[in-house]
């Protein structure tokens, strides 16, 4: 019996808990021992060169436009995309995002995505769109564009090994395009476009959730008080990533943005246009360590 206690102990002499295992105290010690010799501001796991998301949003849209007529002075319809051209259904949508790291601190952020949307369905009142009126009960092809594109970098302000807080600038371009015509042999038709280049600030933050598996948000704002170029434009995207393997893996965001035109210079917009989606991707991933 004193032989076998003996073994016993000796062979459980090496851990901390009973039958062998770890206690949640060691567990503690041994994530404190893995943060020894890691840098204050470095991160605990070493951060991609490159990386490159593709996938799909599905996303819902809503806005509304409003056009006014060349030389009159009288006011347009203010169109609801919803209540007057039918934009109600959720659709899917392409996404590319592609972030190139310089040094720990430094990242090169690109993001495009495009937004279309094509109805026919007859009005329910009349509309003033720009200088072509259409009339209640007329059967109308409706289709609108959204092209937004982001060049911007981030920088890293605040870094420890478990999340890391960055300031970003740079700009984006957004084209905006509606087109309404009779759906039929009728030559009534008008199309309205603006092209809007501003800069961009905002704020990004990651965490890590384990090597594989992170979190991020970003939010980003613009905005312009001047006359002839008054616009309000701001977004929000949180999102995970989760690697399957080590350079490819999966990533699941949501985006918001809210986009308003409230005064442009008569020659590039004679009116006002409100634009906002949600919408929530599911993107293939692939980074270079």
């Amino acid at each position: 019996m004193l032989i076998l206690v003996s073994i016993s102990a000796s062979c459980f002499s090496n851990h901390s808990g009973p039958l062998g295992f770890k206690t949640i105290k060691d567990l503690g010690r041994q994530r404190v021992n893995k943060l020894k010799g890691v840098k204050k501001d470095t991160m605990l796991y070493r951060l991609p060169f490159l990386t490159f998301h593709l996938g799909a949003s599905l996303a819902f849209t809503d806005g509304t436009m409003q056009v006014n007529p060349a030389g009159n002075g009288l006011s347009g319809s203010k169109i609801g995309f919803e209540e007057d051209l039918d934009f109600k259904d959720v659709k899917i949508f392409p996404r590319v995002n592609a972030y190139i790291r310089f040094g720990h601190r430094l990242l090169f952020i690109f993001d495009v995505y495009t937004i279309r949307r094509k109805e026919i369905n007859t009005l329910a009142r009349e509309i003033q769109f720009g200088n072509t009126a259409f009339q209640k009960g007329t059967r109308v092809d409706s289709r609108f564009l959204l092209v937004s594109s982001v060049l911007a970098y981030r920088y890293s302000l605040i870094t420890r090994p478990h999340f890391d807080i960055g300031a970003i600038i740079g700009g984006t371009g957004i084209y905006y395009r509606l087109k309404i015509e009779e759906d039929n042999e009728s030559a009534l038709q008008n199309e309205e476009s603006v092209f809007l280049p501003v800069p961009i600030i905002g704020l990004d933050g990651m965490t890590f959730i384990n090597k594989n598996l992170y979190l991020r948000g970003v939010v980003k704002f613009s905005y312009s008080p001047i006359n002839n170029y008054e616009y309000l434009i701001w977004s929000v995207r949180p999102y995970l990533e989760y690697y399957i393997w080590e350079n490819i893996g999966v990533g699941l965001k949501y985006h918001f943005s809210y986009n308003h035109i409230r005064e442009l210079s008569k020659d590039k917009f004679n009116g006002n246009f409100k634009f906002e989606f949600h919408a929530i991707s599911l993107v293939a991933t692939w980074r270079i360590m």
